[in-house]
């Protein structure tokens, strides 16, 4: 059986996934008058350049070329510095362009928190959903029974089985601050490279790209087991305080 509180941890998950974007916005709007451009393309990029872009290219590279395939699925670390340069790359190339292109006039402090909000919320939404509704499913059918008939002709639901019911419920608790950390730091990133494009300053746009790929290689390299969950969890923190400092210290980067 999962337990009542693993399953009431994982709607918590996915209402903080969800709720704390949705409340960034509207506080941020009521404060800053946001725009809704900025926001939208926010959500747009991440949409082409993560999911799209970037979801065929790593089809590819780890699936799909042989070579490549067996270098990086063979190579734990090196897994996990790839799908850290890989999402850095697309995602912070995915903004410059953005803010070259489809955001011309916006060049202000709160058009890259629109944007940031955007981007990293859209982001929290999908992943949160993406973890949270599939884990409800299939815990409300393991305690009702009713999975047994999916194992019969799914039997790798077995594992699926036995990681929902051995899961503490915290990782869940966990699961859902890791998305409203990672919303800061979107935003972070988001007015460092808005303050490389308004000031015409390419470099703006590797620093985003290195700060990015180095923040998710601890992620990846706890999924690769290389890493304590503890480790990751405090530097995600640390971080995230780091991006909250940096967005107050935008102010004068704007001024």
């Amino acid at each position: 059986m999962v337990s009542q509180l693993s399953i009431v941890s994982m709607v918590v998950q996915l209402i903080l996934s969800i709720g704390f974007p949705i409340f960034l916005l509207i506080y941020f709007r009521k404060r800053m008058h946001l725009s809704w451009k900025a926001v939208v393309v926010g959500v747009l990029t991440f949409v082409v350049f993560a999911l799209g872009l970037e979801g065929a290219f790593n089809f590819y590279m780890v699936e799909t070329n042989r070579f490549t395939s067996n270098l990086i699925k063979n190579t734990p670390w090196l897994m996990a510095l790839y799908g850290a340069l890989a999402a850095g790359i697309f995602e912070e190339v995915g903004r410059y362009i953005s803010y070259s292109v489809l955001l011309k006039g916006f060049r202000e402090r709160q058009d890259g928190i629109a944007y940031g909000i955007g981007h990293g919320g859209i982001e929290a939404i999908f992943i949160g959903v993406k973890q949270a509704i599939p884990n409800i499913s299939l815990a409300l059918m393991v305690n009702s029974g009713s999975i047994q008939s999916l194992i019969a002709t799914q039997p790798m639901l077995v594992n699926v089985k036995k990681a929902l019911i051995e899961t503490p419920f915290y990782m869940y608790w966990l699961a859902g601050f890791e998305r409203m950390g990672a919303v800061f730091l979107q935003i972070a990133l988001s007015l460092v490279v808005l303050y490389g494009v308004k000031n015409k300053k390419i470099g703006y746009l590797f620093l985003a790209i290195f700060l990015h790929a180095f923040m998710n290689i601890f992620a990846g390299l706890y999924q690769m087991k290389l890493l304590p969950l503890l480790v990751v969890f405090v530097l995600l923190v640390i971080f995230a305080v780091i991006a909250v400092i940096a967005i107050r210290k935008s102010r004068k980067w704007f001024a």
